[in-house]
């Protein structure tokens, strides 16, 4: 056996070795908090090993792998296991989509004896573990459009070692260790595709972060702890959350996303992070502000203001199944928010039609009623239904803002034409690329409760 292929064998054996470390952690974990399915929930595992491609199809009669659930989204149950998935790991994206499409995603290393093989990242937070597809696209597909793992590994590394870690654990990383840091190791491999280097600089990365957590030394940035949504390298972080779990929840069911425009109120489209921002620094949303999104989508808005600053959050939405989506991202976005040290806020999200809402959702008039800051992204919601939202802002609080792409200048409540809703609004612009209907800029709008 040549040396290469026995230093990769090494590599191998370590990364099972810190594997199975991390897994009784977990068991023992698991066991103290006595975590008990959901009743009518499988138990879920997530193995860590290498799940070989299937090459044909599944004879008839014969009972699913758990690769094959895995690539039709189903959940794997391991019997005498109570274990759940708590993160989609970047592994179940290249898996799912090759499972649609042949050879979507391909090797990204020549040497790689597997048809594609994974590493398995250690996260600061959480005793968190992610298992990384170590794949590429296929020549002919869209890499501005796609899932791209290896960029995902990459700047996920260089996120924690520069942003989320503070000064100096960092330092661990930037170190150099003949003449190469891991840092630099890791980046080096990556874009010259060296998989032993790869595993060496993963490795020791991996070790770093286990003795850190043995020794409980403070870990987080201090922007981190202070949850400073002023600092660009605090957003920088809460982006990178957002983007993981859009990619693992949204992007391989991007289709479902499909507009219905039979009907104004069901058009969909959303805010870019950096108007969510925008919405966040001018309306001073904080740790004790309840935040609510009528129109809420897949709950995008909701779930970065409230990993951003911890504030409460609830989502209105019309279609049912853009409210489901928007519940499995909260799911995801609140563990995968731990392995960064972030905290999400408490958020719920409600479908229902807006005209209907006293019947079928009384609760949620006080909520409102309660809030500090309301988003209507009522661009394309029809009139009757911008005059519905109006007459209701009747109730809010006095201060309560409101946001939307569509000013209310010029409505009337009906009935009550002596009253006023708002003592002032006034008009901002939005940036290029801010939102997914146009690449152009345009207006919005926040107007203050009387």
């Amino acid at each position: 056996m040549d040396r290469p292929n026995r230093r990769q064998q090494l590599n191998k054996l370590r990364q099972k070795e810190i594997l199975d470390e991390l897994r009784q952690k977990r068991n023992k974990l698991n066991e103290k908090r006595h975590i008990e399915p959901e009743e009518g929930e499988e138990d879920i595992v997530k193995s860590n090993t290498l799940i070989k491609r299937a090459s044909g199809k599944r004879r008839k009669g014969e009972p699913e792998s758990s690769s094959d659930k895995a690539c039709n989204g189903l959940p794997v149950k391991v019997e005498g296991k109570k274990l759940f998935n708590l993160i989609r790991h970047s592994r179940e994206i290249v898996d799912s989509m090759n499972c649609r499409e042949a050879r979507f995603y391909i090797k990204y290393f020549a040497e790689d004896d597997d048809e594609i093989s994974e590493i398995s990242l250690m996260y600061p937070g959480w005793e968190g573990l992610e298992s990384f597809a170590l794949a590429t696209l296929s020549r002919n597909k869209d890499k501005d459009n796609e899932y791209l793992p290896m960029k995902d590994l990459k700047s996920t590394v260089n996120l924690i070692i520069d942003h989320v870690l503070a000064d100096d654990i960092s330092e661990m990383f930037k170190t150099s260790l003949n003449n190469q840091s891991v840092q630099l190791t890791i980046n080096n491999s990556i874009k010259n595709r060296l998989l032993d280097e790869l595993h060496d600089g993963i490795q020791r990365y991996n070790k770093i972060i286990m003795d850190i957590r043995k020794n409980s030394r403070k870990l987080w940035s201090k922007y981190i702890i202070e949850r400073n949504t002023a600092e660009p390298q605090y957003i920088q972080i809460v982006n990178h959350v957002i983007g993981q779990t859009y990619d693992r929840i949204i992007g391989p069911r991007v289709e479902r996303l499909t507009n219905i425009t039979s009907n104004l109120d069901l058009n969909y489209g959303e805010l870019n992070a950096d108007f969510i921002h925008d919405i966040i620094v001018k309306t001073k949303i904080k740790n004790s502000t309840i935040f609510v999104d009528l129109g809420s989508g897949i709950g995008n808005t909701i779930l970065y203001a409230s990993i951003a600053t911890g504030c409460t959050g609830y989502g209105y939405e019309l279609q049912q199944k853009l409210v489901d989506l928007a519940n499995e991202q909260c799911k995801e976005i609140m563990t995968r928010g731990k392995l960064y040290g972030l905290e999400i806020g408490r958020v719920e999200f409600l479908s229902g039609d807006f005209k209907d809402i006293y019947i079928n959702h009384p609760g949620f008039i006080n909520i409102l009623y309660s809030a500090d800051v309301i988003l209507a992204n009522n661009r394309t919601f029809s009139p009757e239904t911008n005059q519905f939202l109006y007459n209701l802002f009747l109730g809010l609080k006095k201060g309560a803002k409101v946001v939307s792409l569509e000013s209310f200048e010029g409505f009337e409540p009906r009935g009550k034409q002596s009253e006023r809703v708002f003592s002032n609004i006034k008009s901002f612009r939005y940036k290029e690329n801010w939102v997914s209907w146009t690449h152009s800029d345009g207006k919005f709008y926040i107007a203050t409760h009387v």
